[in-house]
Parts: structure tokens; sequence; C-alpha cells
């Protein structure tokens, strides 16, 4: 998430240079990144809520279900293992 914030904020400051030095092309320009850079920013956003969810929803079936969970962590390590030592 720090890099996606990272690109957003470079991105910005482009499009504040921009503002500044261009004429006609570079308004269009300034335009277009700033729906880039709020588009980037709605998607890290959902990306985040998303993310939250899916983790509180694993949480929650861990809670309830400790042993078939450990159950599905050990067969998913025996066939990675499987298929790791067979190279």
């Amino acid at each position: 998430m720090s890099n996606l914030r990272s690109v957003a904020s470079d991105v910005q400051g482009v499009v504040d240079s921009l503002g500044r030095d261009a004429g006609s092309a570079g308004s269009d320009l300034r335009d277009k990144l700033k729906d880039i850079v709020s588009s980037t920013a709605d998607a890290r956003k959902q990306l985040e809520r998303h993310t939250s969810h899916g983790a509180k929803v694993v949480d929650d079936v861990v809670q309830e279900r400790p042993y078939e969970c450990m159950g599905v962590a050990f067969a998913a390590g025996v066939l990675l293992g499987f298929f790791i030592l067979r190279k």
C-alpha cells in the first residue's frame, strides 16, 4: 500500500508542476492525471476494505473451526513439500 501511496504522491507532484508550467496541452494532461490519481485512491481504499473484510472472515473461520483449519494447513504443507521435493 505504501508503494501505491508513493506513486500517487509522485503523480500529484507532476500534476502540480504541470499546472504551473504548461499551456492547454498541459492542462489536458493535468486533468487526466488528476482523474488517474483519484481513481487510484478509490481503488486503494476499496482494496483496503476488501482485504480487511477477508482477514476478518478468515479469522472468524479459524476461531470457529481451529482443528479443521490446522488439517487444511497441514495438507497444503504436505502437498507443497511433495511438489518441491519432486523436482
